[in-house]
């Protein structure tokens, strides 16, 4: 046909019943091939969508679960944390820091601000090293607690 020749069917000795069939059987298997080829698309064509759909899935369930589970600690930490560190630090403070406690820490405080302590005097020595031409301001501290100390102690003879 291309060519430019003509098909002629020249009769071969076949009936017409036979022909029929032989066309039928042509076009039944170009439609096989033809649904064997949309089968192989389809099924490419849906492990696609299904590769996709499921990333789109995990990356949405991802975003949602992370803002409910955020939500969610924050809800916890307000009502029950608050609560059990509230209680926790009032045990320890009821355990740990009792009266007596308190009370010698002050009295021991007091002391070393009236009588000072090593540390305060190693320096004041540091600082004459270093800077011997100035006079030290809390020298004259110094010399006030212990006049206080001493008249402190004449009238309280404890």
């Amino acid at each position: 046909m291309i060519g430019g020749s003509q098909l002629r069917v020249m009769p071969v000795g076949v009936s017409y019943g036979d022909l029929a069939a032989i066309a039928l059987t042509a076009v039944t298997v170009l439609l096989a091939v033809f649904a064997l080829a949309c089968a192989a698309a389809a099924l490419y064509g849906y492990r696609a969508f299904m590769n996709r759909s499921a990333s789109v899935a995990a990356r949405v369930a991802e975003e949602k679960t992370e803002s409910v589970a955020t939500k969610a600690m924050e809800k916890f930490l307000e009502e029950r944390l608050t609560l059990d560190i509230t209680r926790i630090a009032q045990t320890v403070a009821t355990r740990v820091i009792s009266p007596e406690y308190v009370r010698n820490l002050v009295i021991e405080q007091i002391g070393e601000v009236t009588s000072g302590n090593d540390r305060d005097d190693r320096l004041d020595r540091e600082a004459d090293l270093v800077q011997p031409e100035e006079i030290d301001p809390l020298d004259d501290l110094d010399a006030a607690a212990e006049e206080d100390s001493q008249a402190g102690e004449e009238v309280d003879p404890q």
